[in-house]
């Protein structure tokens, strides 16, 4: 956040390049990211997301999902 509060999270997946190495090249990213709490409005956050993407020669495309929830976003 622009204050300096972060969001802590693991992430765990795949980065798969098939074979033969294709031309032009490509990349297929699989995986979960798993928020683990952090600092500030974060503290005590929790939350999960799956991702799913390319990395192509022309760049990155990922694409995320899911929910984050804070002790902060509670309160009125």
């Amino acid at each position: 956040a622009a204050n300096g509060d972060t969001v802590e999270s693991t992430i765990e997946g795949t980065y798969s390049i098939p074979w033969p190495w294709p031309s032009p090249f490509i990349a297929y990213i699989t995986g979960t990211r798993t928020v683990t709490g952090g600092t500030g409005r974060f503290q005590g956050a929790t939350g999960s997301m799956t991702l799913e993407g390319v990395d192509a020669d022309n760049g990155v495309t990922l694409n995320v999902e899911g929910m984050i929830s804070s002790v902060g976003s509670a309160k009125k």
